[in-house]
């Protein structure tokens, strides 16, 4: 949705939870300043994705952002149910207080 390219990074290549955080950190600001920048132009845009099977499926940018919002609430529900799992206190999770930028 940058016109960039994606920035991959091999599941193995993780050994330890601070590498995970650094890369979570590493990839924040080009986040936060997509976000910073969007407008209601960007809404209807479409982004193209090209399958294994070389067929091209076509997805407006707002719901791209709306999946990719849902999907990020789905994982801080994960990490809460794991964290009371392990006896440990969860972040807190109500998106209205909860700083994101």
């Amino acid at each position: 949705m940058q016109g960039t390219s994606v920035l991959k990074k091999e599941f193995n290549s993780f050994s330890t939870l601070e590498e995970v955080s650094e890369f979570s950190q590493s990839t924040r600001m080009i986040t936060k300043n997509f976000l910073m920048n969007w407008n209601k132009e960007q809404e209807d845009k479409l982004l193209y994705i090209t399958r294994k099977d070389g067929s091209v499926l076509s997805f407006p940018y707002g719901k791209v952002i709306r999946h990719l919002i849902s999907h990020e609430i789905h994982h801080i529900g994960q990490l809460s149910i794991w964290s009371r799992e392990l006896g440990l206190k969860p972040v807190n999770s109500d998106l209205i207080i909860r700083e994101y930028i």
